[in-house]
């Protein structure tokens, strides 16, 4: 697997402690970094750099990695009076290249990921950094009414994300790590489209790094207009949670019926409530398939694997 992912020299300054520090002198090297991927985001990058300005927060810098846009996002942000550092992350497609590019232009020991199209809360930084005081990753949550005033309930039931299965991860934009944590853990997998946040939480906890949930770190996230969208696109994250899953043989992937139990048993209680309601289960019940579906698939790949017969083994004996 190929990465672009480079250590920034001289990152540290001599002295510092690991505790995040809430103000930081001019021209001195930043405690912390806030990377935004961005991929055509004209609409939406302004309001994002407007509510990191009005953080309660100084002293922390903000990095945008341009995933190859073809608006006129990137002029936006270099624009913005926050003074964004701009940078070119077009090599590769995918909002994995675009965060390894910007975390190794980020000069800051702790590492806050947002997207281009949702709007951090006032204390975001604030609260996302605190957590990572005592701990090597940490997620914060994410509320739905801001940006969506029609359709706010349309989120995912699991709400606490250290409830997750096989291992807790968190949403990729709401997201903390420690730079030396993500150096040591390679970066984001460039190989991953989609789920990769689910990957580097599980890959991290393998390694025997924490995590921390910090619900007070919230994030007003911008849903899918359209329901069928978002149900369709809750579909395809379950079946890239199940794919990310089974690219690391550590994690042991659901054997027999399991994976479809669980999403039928959805299919058992639809509510008979409002619209909202209603989505919000159809979109639910769209990753448990999304995931069983492909959860089986690798499932049965693994088997065949290991019960192959290994070619040539009868001539060394």
């Amino acid at each position: 697997m190929s990465r672009s992912y480079e250590l920034k020299p001289a990152r540290r300054a001599s002295g510092r402690s690991d505790r995040w520090l809430p103000c930081v002198a001019v021209n001195s090297t930043p405690a912390v970094s806030v990377v935004i991927p961005l991929y055509n985001a004209a609409a939406t990058i302004g309001a994002q750099l407007d509510a990191l300005a009005a953080q309660t927060a100084t002293g922390f810098e903000v990095v945008v990695a341009d995933n190859g846009s073809a608006d006129r996002g990137a002029e936006i942000a270099r624009q913005h009076p926050i003074g964004a550092v701009v940078v070119d992350a077009g090599g590769v497609r995918g909002p994995s290249h675009a965060r390894n590019v910007g975390s190794a232009m980020g000069g800051g020991d702790v590492l806050l990921y947002c997207d281009a199209d949702d709007i951090v809360d006032r204390r975001w930084v604030e609260k996302l950094a605190a957590g990572l005081a005592d701990s090597d990753l940490a997620g914060g949550s994410l509320e739905l009414r801001r940006l969506n005033p029609s359709n706010g309930a349309w989120g995912v039931v699991d709400v606490n994300p250290m409830t997750r299965k096989p291992m807790p991860w968190f949403p990729s934009g709401n997201f903390g790590i420690r730079h030396a944590v993500l150096d040591d853990l390679g970066g984001w997998d460039e190989s991953l489209l989609a789920a990769e946040e689910a990957d580097l939480c599980w890959r991290a906890q393998l390694a025997g790094k924490s995590l921390r949930f910090e619900p007070a770190a919230v994030v007003h996230y911008r849903l899918s207009p359209s329901a069928l969208v978002h149900v369709r696109k809750q579909y395809h994250y379950g079946r890239s949670v199940a794919v990310a899953q089974a690219c690391r043989p550590e994690l042991p992937l659901p054997t027999g019926g399991a994976p479809w139990r669980a999403a039928f048993g959805a299919l058992r209680h639809p509510p008979q409530l409002r619209r909202s309601d209603a989505v919000c289960w159809a979109a639910s019940t769209a990753f448990a398939v999304g995931r069983a579906g492909a959860a089986s698939r690798a499932q049965r790949t693994r088997q065949q694997a290991v019960s192959a017969p290994i070619v040539g083994a009868g001539a060394a004996l």
